[in-house]
């Protein structure tokens, strides 16, 4: 295979990271036509057992110069014929064997970069510590991979919602939708796609009847014909090349109105001005551009070179004939030149000074203090815990902790950083809510209920007192307006309170 192919079959594009189980099946399908480009599919079939499935070959010890009958060690030069003839076929077959083991490895680790840039950043957690493709594609398979009833569900609800939907905005994405909701049905087995193309037939026509019904009246004649057969995806392509026909017609410019002309001549178009775009010097060079030409850019003229007095005097009237754009180019092309005329000659255009190893123009030197300043001899060290620093860098992660004190002076961390809720900041509970993918429900408060009317309850983590406690529980009686607060160690201590 070429490297052409095999770099497109490695290229990820950005919607076919795997992130959910609807994406399995395309997902692991790309994954096996870069296997097969390959030729080890064999190797990392994840559905089968693993004394099924063929293994990597261990590395093989060279072969060695056979010995003498006294089992004495020799050199190549001391072997007869016959003995120099097995030896250096073992050599060559061992030279194979470990070429193909060393192009097999390099294959080996190609698909496992790929089926690690192929997954979604925040599922690489799955395959840490994995260093086998084939144990990757196990582990994904048993949480992606989804399950046969489950699956059969989510795409009978959606080929339901297909049905429900109309046509908006771009009808070549809905269609396509159609056909891939198709496919997913077919494997799955759902009844709606599986028996026969006729049901899924029925029920697009059925979505577009609305839409298209003079369309819709013609393919369920043609249905009614037991005669004919006809695919599901023969009423897609039809459809789809109906739509481009109803969008070419529609976008056609309206016919202007026959106007008499004399003696049945047609109307005259507009003359069009052209311009000339050639170099002025008349040079017809395809690579030739008049920025470079050495008639209009004297800076870059070689030395030596000499004009021609023809092409001087065709030169002004060429550029007569340019557009309007040209030149003005050409303009600045010449104004640049007269710019940098003052600084031909060698003349002296400034003079200036050195001070301290630099060239200045304008030396200003330092003031003398009034007072003599006078710096700390130990800086100013700020000490505190991992989950303080977290908190104060606006919940940074703990990656970004580790490297504070080395990026930063002055910033020191406290004890280490345990494992747990309160100092890792990987568990640090805002941080959990502000990830979180559902929003909290905000109720409206409303009015009061019962006697003293609505309690509010609150938990509050607050920093280590004096007796240990980590947490606050706050309780507020919305019609007499009382507030009480109990403080606990745990979390849960929120029962007792």
């Amino acid at each position: 295979m070429s490297d052409i192919t095999r770099e497109d079959l490695m290229q990820v594009p950005l919607d076919q990271k795997l992130q959910s189980e609807a994406q399995w099946r395309v997902w692991i399908g790309h994954i096996k036509s870069a296997a097969v480009a390959e030729d080890v599919w064999d190797y990392l079939d994840p559905e089968k057992a693993d004394d099924e499935v063929l293994q990597v070959p261990k590395a093989q010890e060279e072969p060695s110069i056979p010995r003498d009958n006294r089992q004495r060690e020799r050199d190549i030069m001391e072997l007869d014929d016959a003995e120099l003839k097995r030896y250096t076929f073992a050599v060559q077959a061992y030279d194979r064997r470990d070429q193909r083991r060393q192009r097999l490895l390099k294959t080996m680790s190609r698909l496992n970069n790929l089926i690690t840039r192929s997954l979604a950043t925040e599922h690489h957690y799955l395959v840490v510590g994995e260093d086998s493709p084939r144990k990757k594609l196990i582990k994904l398979s048993e949480t992606f991979k989804p399950k046969p009833q489950s699956r059969q569900q989510q795409l009978r609800r959606a080929w339901r919602e297909m049905i429900r939907q109309k046509p908006q905005g771009d009808t070549n994405h809905w269609l396509t939708q159609w056909v891939s909701l198709f496919e997913e049905g077919k494997i799955a087995g759902i009844p709606d796609c599986s028996n026969g193309d006729h049901f899924a037939i029925r029920d697009f026509l059925d979505a577009i009847q609305l839409v298209d019904d003079t369309w819709c009246t013609a393919w369920r004649e043609r249905l009614a014909d037991q005669e004919k057969s006809v695919t599901f995806h023969e009423v897609i392509a039809s459809y789809r090349s109906r739509r481009g026909d109803l969008a070419i017609s529609s976008g056609r410019k309206q016919p202007k109105i026959a106007l008499a002309s004399l003696n049945g001549e047609p109307e005259a178009k507009p003359v069009e001005k052209t311009y000339r775009k050639k170099c002025p010097c008349g040079n017809t060079h395809p690579q030739h551009h008049f920025s470079k030409c050495f008639y209009l850019n004297e800076s870059i003229r070689p030395e030596g070179w000499k004009p021609k007095e023809g092409t001087i005097e065709r030169i002004s009237e060429n550029i007569k004939q340019m557009s309007p754009q040209d030149q003005e180019k050409i303009v600045k092309i010449q104004q640049k030149k007269a710019e940098s005329a003052h600084l031909a000659g060698n003349e002296a255009v400034l003079e200036v000074e050195r001070y301290h190893g630099l060239y200045t123009v304008i030396y200003s030197p330092n003031r003398q203090s009034a007072f003599a300043g006078r710096h700390s001899e130990k800086p100013h060290l700020s000490v505190a815990s991992a989950r303080r620093w977290h908190r104060r860098l606006g919940h940074a992660f703990d990656q970004k902790l580790e490297k504070l004190p080395e990026m930063v002076d002055g910033v020191k961390i406290d004890g280490i950083c345990e494992d747990n809720q309160h100092d890792n900041p990987e568990r640090c509970e805002v941080c959990q809510l502000t990830k979180a993918k559902r929003q909290i429900s905000r109720r409206a408060t409303g009015t009061p209920y019962g006697k003293y009317g609505r309690i509010h309850f609150d938990l509050v983590q607050i920093d280590p007192g004096y007796n240990g406690d980590r947490w606050l529980t706050h309780f507020y009686l919305e019609g007499v307006r009382l507030h009480a607060a109990y403080t606990h160690e745990k979390k849960n201590g929120c029962q007792d309170a």
